[in-house]
């Protein structure tokens, strides 16, 4: 009889902790929406103050972490945006938001190298992500590598854009011309 009792408040216990535990991740997802509601707003603090009680609230939910790093990315505070989207590809190493976003980071920053791995990495999950091939191509393009022979690899990278989002095609017209143009030159 004790034994049965003792069951019964185990599973009791339990219980009460998985609807506490699904209570508090629908809280921090309704802290996550408001945080990107705010966010589009402009509203960049008051953003941020949402996607930290999301955080603590369920400190694995990566797009929370994602989203404050771009927050902070616009901003303008570039290491704790790195920090906040080293820790969204932590938690989660297939967010395409958080790799991608933090290759543009990068970028911005000169790192090419590291952006150039981020893209590929976002171009690894969704090879349908256009703007991760003009990024890449971009890189491609840029002065440090024209010395490597990049440039076939940029007009890939442009024209695979281009297919997957022809919208783009005015944005890279003159990139793409400017790469043609080297080539037919100095064919590699």
């Amino acid at each position: 009889m004790l034994s049965q009792r003792i069951i019964m408040i185990t599973i009791a216990l339990a219980l009460a902790t998985c609807v506490a535990q699904a209570q508090s991740t629908r809280a921090a997802e309704d802290r996550h929406k408001r945080g990107l509601a705010l966010g589009k707003q402009g509203e960049l603090d008051r953003a941020i103050s949402e996607f930290d009680e999301a955080i603590e609230l369920n400190p694995r939910l990566a797009d929370a972490w994602c989203n404050r790093g771009l927050a902070y990315h616009l901003k303008g505070d570039f290491e704790r945006a790195t920090a906040e989207l080293d820790r969204a590809i932590k938690l989660d190493p297939h967010h395409i938001v958080a790799n991608y976003s933090r290759g543009v980071l990068l970028q911005s920053r000169g790192e090419a190298d590291k952006a150039m791995a981020d893209f590929n990495r976002v171009i690894e999950l969704n090879h349908r992500f256009a703007e991760a091939y003009t990024n890449r191509g971009r890189i491609r393009y840029g002065i440090g590598y024209l010395q490597q022979g990049r440039d076939a690899e940029a007009r890939r990278d442009f024209d695979q854009c281009l297919k997957i989002d022809p919208t783009l095609r005015s944005e890279f017209e003159a990139t793409a011309g400017e790469i043609r143009r080297r080539l037919k030159k100095n064919p590699r």
